[in-house]
């Protein structure tokens, strides 16, 4: 089947030219999508039929192939356009219908092109008013900085008058001489005067920035109110076309341009219901997808969480076997040198015992025995500082207070 004959500018609709790319359609679209939705304009009633344009427009000229098929047509849509202003001498009705068309499409033209002149010339102003203002406001934050500075001077003379006039001020600091009285005086007029000066400068730079902005704010709200007349235009113009063709079509085609509209109304519900089924499809493929990585990632979690154990319990194991090895090193020490060890205990005891045990004991890292209940130290020990007697700490104490 032939492709249906488009008699609507969609390049217009998009305010964009016909070598625009796709990157400046789909700008301009999301542009005029965020004015036009119906949403936006509750109480606009042609908000809708403005919006489905718009959404024709975008899809026919942001793809390839259908652009290309526009685009074929589109001269003869600029042709026919023009050539309504020539008119029909062969049929009455139909010539009056023509030029009844033409003066609406003149119009209509006219009317886009000073919208978009006063449109370009309130930007232009944007644009000149906002140089301006960023210069009135360099002004601004230069008398600020102006000002500032006389406002620290100031402070800066009463400081030092207030030094001046205390008991060590009177003492260690030069009197002034009435030259330099009256000359700091001057300073002090000065500035004074400097700073309401300054101090109007600033009231009425940052008066010019206020109405600098003012006036912005109400360009960018005519440019708004301007755009919106466009499309509203726009509207108004894509509906009295689609009336003129309706009628036309009701004349000439009736019947088969029911069948047309029942072709396209199936076919934009098949094209409607694949686009709903690739996105469910898209969107069970994702959870899919998030599900597997949620598992994966748990499943890392978990072996992650064994290694850390395992290591745990082989660190524990170790310490264990570690320790066990030496208890018994050290039960073997002292089963094989149990006589000697007690003779020397029992010698050292003695010498201990005429020992008062009164000094500072050191603390020895490393293991050892207690020499009192021979048990053993792991991590230290304490030796008195008199016989050089090796104890643990409850045997330490023991030892100081029966020594006392």
């Amino acid at each position: 089947m032939a492709p249906a004959q488009v008699t609507v500018d969609y390049y217009a609709i998009l305010e964009v030219d016909q070598s625009a790319d796709e990157a400046a359609i789909r700008s301009n679209y999301r542009r005029l999508a965020k004015l036009q939705h119906p949403d936006k304009n509750p109480n606009d009633t042609e908000a809708t039929a403005r919006f489905q344009a718009l959404l024709a427009a975008y899809s026919t000229l942001s793809d390839a192939s259908a652009r290309h098929i526009y685009d074929i047509q589109y001269a003869g849509i600029k042709a026919s356009r023009a050539s309504t202003t020539s008119g029909n001498t062969k049929n009455g009705p139909t010539s009056q219908s023509n030029d009844k068309n033409a003066h609406s499409d003149g119009a209509f033209n006219q009317s886009i092109r000073d919208l978009q002149q006063s449109i370009n010339n309130l930007r232009k102003n944007h644009a000149s008013l906002q140089v301006q203002t960023d210069a009135v406001k360099n002004d601004l934050s230069q008398a600020e900085a102006a000002l500032r500075k006389l406002r620290d001077e100031e402070q800066k003379a009463k400081d030092e008058d207030v030094r001046r006039n205390t008991w060590l001020g009177y003492f260690f600091m030069a009197r002034l001489s009435t030259e330099e009285k009256e000359a700091r005086e001057r300073r002090d007029v000065e500035r004074r005067a400097a700073q309401r000066v300054r101090t109007a400068e600033v009231e009425r730079l940052r008066a010019r920035v206020t109405g600098f902005e003012t006036r912005l704010s109400n360009i960018t709200k005519s440019i708004a109110e301007k755009q919106t007349e466009i499309s509203r235009a726009w509207a108004r113009e894509m509906a009295r076309q689609a009336a003129m063709k309706r009628e036309e079509e009701e004349r000439n085609r009736a019947k088969m341009w029911e069948e047309r509209r029942a072709r396209e109304a199936e076919r934009e519900r098949k094209e409607a219901e694949e686009a709903a089924r690739k996105l469910r499809e898209w969107a069970e493929r994702r959870a899919r997808e998030a599900e597997r990585e949620a598992a994966e990632a748990e499943r890392m979690f978990k072996e992650w969480e064994q290694r850390q154990a395992r290591d745990a319990e082989r660190e524990r194991k170790q310490a264990e076997e570690t320790d066990r090895k030496f208890r018994e090193w050290v039960e073997s020490q002292v089963n094989e040198g149990a006589q000697p060890s007690r003779k020397r205990n029992k010698k050292k005891k003695q010498e201990s015992q005429a020992c008062l045990h009164k000094g500072w004991w050191t603390r020895e890292s490393g293991r050892a025995v207690c020499q009192e209940c021979n048990s053993v130290m792991p991590r230290f020990a304490f030796r008195c500082p008199g016989c050089q007697m090796v104890a643990c700490a409850s045997c330490r104490e023991a030892l100081k207070r029966r020594a006392s």
